[in-house]
C-alpha cells in the first residue's frame, strides 16, 4: 500500500479558501468516540493546496489503535515513526488531530477521502470530498494554406473545440482527438481544412466544455498571426500530424 511518506515540502505554499462545513460521526460505547472532518471542498482549482483535518475527542480511558486518512491505495497514519510532512498529527487533549495537505491539486485526486479511527472502545469513520473545476493550461494555434490547427493543453474536464469563420460555424467539418494524461487533465486537438483562395480570413477556435455549459479558452487563428506549431510533446505532436493527414486527404 502507497503512502504519503517522503513527498519534499515546497518553499512556498498557497493556502486554498474553502468552505468548512463541519459534520460528526459518534458510534462506539455510549457515543464515546467523536471525529470532525471537512466533507466538502468547494471549486478547488487546479494547482491549488488543500488541507484536510481530521479531529478526534478522546476521553481518558480510550486506547487508540489506529487514526488515519485513506484515499484509494494511499494512507496517512496518525504518529508514525516516518516522516510525513504532509501527513501532520497534533495532540491537545481531549483532542487529537490529523491533517493531510495535497499538494498541487489535480483531477487524479479527486474522490472521497475517508478518515478512520480505531480504539479499544469501537470505530467511528467520516469523510472529506474533493473536487476540482475547471483546469487550463495553454493553447497552441497555427495555420498555413490547407489547415488551420488548435490544440489546447491542460484541460479539465474535456471539451470540444468549436470553429467559427466570419460568423460561419464550421465545427462540423473539423476533426479532434483528446487524450488524458497521467493528472487526470486533458490534450485537445482540433484542425479544420482552409481553402487556398481564404488563406486571408480569421478563425476562431473555442474550447466547449459540454459538462459546463461554457466556454474555457478561445482564440484567434490568422495567416500572418505569428502562429507557428509549437514544440509540444511527441503525444500531442503525432495526433496533430495524424489529424492534419486526414485533412489533407479531405481537401485534396
Amino acid at each position: 500500500m502507497g503512502s504519503w511518506s517522503g513527498m519534499r515540502r515546497p518553499n512556498l505554499i498557497s493556502w486554498l479558501t474553502v468552505a468548512w462545513f463541519c459534520s460528526v460521526v459518534r458510534t462506539a460505547v455510549g457515543g464515546a468516540v467523536e471525529l470532525r472532518t471537512v466533507p466538502q471542498v468547494l471549486r478547488s482549482r487546479c494547482g491549488d493546496n488543500v488541507t484536510l483535518t481530521c479531529e478526534a475527542t478522546v476521553p481518558p480511558q480510550m486506547d487508540i489503535k489506529q487514526f488515519s486518512w485513506v484515499f484509494k491505495n494511499k494512507t496517512c497514519h496518525y504518529n508514525n515513526p516516518s516522516p510525513k510532512p504532509w501527513c501532520e498529527s497534533a495532540e491537545e487533549p481531549p483532542r487529537r488531530s490529523l491533517a493531510l495537505t495535497l499538494v498541487s491539486v489535480m483531477p487524479v485526486d479527486q474522490g472521497e477521502y475517508m478518515c478512520k479511527l480505531r480504539s479499544n472502545m469501537g470505530v467511528a469513520h467520516n469523510r472529506s470530498v474533493v473536487t476540482v473545476q475547471e483546469c487550463f493550461g495553454s493553447v497552441a494555434p497555427s495555420i498555413n494554406e490547407t489547415h488551420a490547427s488548435c490544440c489546447f493543453s491542460g484541460v479539465y474536464p474535456t471539451g470540444v473545440v468549436h470553429w467559427v469563420r466570419e460568423g460561419v460555424n464550421l465545427t462540423d467539418s473539423s476533426l479532434w482527438q483528446d487524450q488524458q494524461d497521467l493528472d487526470g487533465r486533458y490534450n485537445i486537438c482540433s484542425v479544420v481544412g482552409v481553402k487556398k483562395e481564404t488563406t486571408d480570413k480569421p478563425f476562431q477556435c473555442s474550447l466547449w466544455i459540454p459538462s459546463r455549459q461554457m466556454y474555457l479558452a478561445s482564440k484567434n487563428v490568422s495567416a500572418g498571426g505569428g502562429q507557428e506549431p509549437s514544440r509540444r510533446g511527441a503525444t500531442l505532436q503525432g495526433v496533430l500530424v495524424a489529424l492534419e493527414m486526414v485533412v489533407l486527404k479531405l481537401v485534396t
